[in-house]
C-alpha cells in the first residue's frame, strides 16, 4: 500500500461506472418496449406487473423521506453523516410518482369495481369511497402531498449547507412532524385504494400498518446498500462501523415488526374464521401460491433474524450488504403477493412481469446515484454533524 487514495473518474462520480450506467439504460429501454407490447397483448397481466414495479419504486422514495423525517423529529444525531443517502432516495419520488401515474392509467384492467357494482350489495355499500372520481382524486392528492414535503424538506437541508443557520434544523423538524402526521393517514388510505381494493370484498384494519412495515424495511435496506456502495468507492468517508451497526439494529427490529404485523393480521383472521376475511388467505396458502407465502416469511423475517442476531454481523459490511439485497428482493415478493393473487389464480412471472420491473427499477437506480452526486456527501453545516462523525468515540 502506498497510502494514496483512488480518485473516481468523472463518469464514475455518481457511484456507478459508465459501463454499468449504459447497461442499466439498455435494460430499461428493453423493459419499456416489452411493457408497451404487453399493454396491448396482455393488458390485465401487464397492468398488474406495472403496479407492482411502481409501488416498489415509489416505496424507495417514501422510505427515504420517512427515515429523514424521523431523524429530524427524534433529533437524532447519529444518522446525519449518512443522511444524504435517504435524502437522495426522497429525491427520486418524482420518478415514483410518474411510475404510479402509468400504473393507474391501467386501473380499469385491475380494479374491476371501476366498472360499477352491477348489483353487488357490498360494492354498492362501498361506492361512496370506491368510485372513479374519488379514487383518482385521492391518488392525485396523496402524490402531490408527498412530493411537496419531499421538495420542502430537501430544500431546507440544502439551504443549511450554504448558510449554516441552525434555525433551519428547527424548520425541518416542523416540516417533518407535519409530513409524518399526513403520511400516516395518506399512506394508509393509499394502501387501501391501490392494493386492498383489488379484492374489494376483503378488508383488514391493520393493512395500512402492514404495508408501512414492508415499505420502511425496504427503505432501510436501500439506505444500507447505497451507503455501503458509496463508502467502498470513497464517496461517503463519514460512514463508520457504528453507523452500520445502528442501521443493522433498525433493520433487525423492523424485520421483526414486519413479521409481527404479518402474524397479527393472519392470526386474527384465522381465529375469527369469517368467510369474507379468510378467503384472502385461503387463496394465498393453497395451490402454487402456498410456497411463495412461506418464502415471503423466510426472506423478510427468518433469514434476517438469524443472520443479524449476533452483534458482529450488524457491523460487517459484507453481511449487511447481502442481507439488505435479500430484503429488497423480499419487498418485491411481498408486493407480488399483495397484488397478483387478486388478479390471477396462479402465480405468473414471465416476460410481462420482467418487462415492467426492467423498465422502472434500473431508472430508479441510475437516478438515485445521480441525485447523490448533486449535493455534498454530508450536510456539512448541520449542527449535529460533529456528533455523528464522532459517534461512540
Amino acid at each position: 500500500m502506498n497510502g494514496t487514495t483512488k480518485t473516481p473518474r468523472p463518469s464514475d462520480v455518481c457511484g456507478l461506472s459508465e459501463r454499468a450506467t449504459r447497461t442499466l439504460w439498455r435494460i430499461a429501454a428493453l423493459g419499456g418496449l416489452l411493457t408497451a407490447a404487453g399493454w396491448i397483448i396482455s393488458t390485465e397481466r401487464t397492468c398488474a406487473a406495472v403496479l407492482v414495479a411502481a409501488l416498489w419504486v415509489l416505496g424507495i422514495g417514501l422510505g427515504g423521506l420517512v427515515f429523514v423525517a424521523l431523524g429530524y423529529v427524534t433529533k437524532a444525531g447519529w444518522n446525519v453523516a449518512l443522511r444524504r443517502v435517504p435524502e437522495a432516495m426522497a429525491g427520486i419520488l418524482p420518478l415514483g410518482v410518474l411510475c404510479m401515474v402509468v400504473a393507474l392509467a391501467g386501473a380499469p384492467a385491475i380494479y374491476h369495481w371501476l366498472g360499477g357494482a352491477h348489483g353487488d350489495a357490498l360494492l354498492e355499500h362501498k361506492a361512496p369511497w370506491l368510485n372513479a372520481a374519488s379514487f383518482f382524486g385521492r391518488a392525485v392528492f396523496y402524490l402531490l402531498v408527498w412530493l411537496g414535503f419531499s421538495f420542502a424538506i430537501r430544500k431546507v437541508s440544502r439551504a443549511q449547507d450554504k448558510s449554516g443557520d441552525p434555525r433551519l434544523t428547527g424548520r425541518n423538524v416542523v416540516l417533518s412532524t407535519l409530513f409524518l402526521a399526513f403520511f400516516m393517514i395518506t399512506f394508509s388510505f393509499a394502501s387501501f385504494d391501490w392494493i386492498m381494493s383489488i379484492e374489494a370484498h376483503w378488508f383488514s384494519t391493520v393493512f395500512g400498518v402492514y404495508c408501512f412495515s414492508g415499505l420502511f424495511l425496504a427503505g432501510l435496506a436501500t439506505i444500507t446498500v447505497v451507503a455501503i456502495t458509496l463508502k467502498r468507492r470513497g464517496l461517503l468517508p463519514g460512514l463508520r462501523d457504528e453507523h452500520l451497526h445502528d442501521l443493522g439494529k433498525l433493520t433487525f427490529g423492523f424485520s421483526i415488526f414486519w413479521a409481527y404485523i404479518w402474524f397479527c393480521q393472519y392470526m386474527l383472521i384465522w381465529y375469527s374464521n369469517m368467510p369474507e376475511e379468510t378467503s384472502y388467505y385461503a387463496t394465498r396458502f393453497h395451490g402454487a401460491w402456498g410456497p411463495l407465502m412461506y418464502a415471503n416469511v423466510v426472506v423478510n423475517w427468518l433469514i434476517p433474524f438469524v443472520v443479524l442476531l449476533p452483534r458482529p454481523a450488524k457491523r460487517d459490511e459484507t453481511v449487511m450488504f447481502k442481507v439488505a439485497l435479500l430484503l429488497l428482493g423480499g419487498r418485491g415478493l411481498d408486493l407480488f403477493l399483495l397484488v397478483q393473487p387478486g388478479i390471477s389464480d396462479t402465480p405468473r412471472f414471465g416476460v410481462w412481469e420482467i418487462g415492467a420491473l426492467a423498465a422502472m427499477l434500473p431508472v430508479a437506480v441510475i437516478l438515485l446515484f445521480k441525485v447523490v452526486q448533486r449535493v455534498p456527501a454530508v450536510p456539512s453545516r448541520d449542527p449535529m454533524l460533529a456528533e455523528s462523525l464522532h459517534y461512540h468515540n
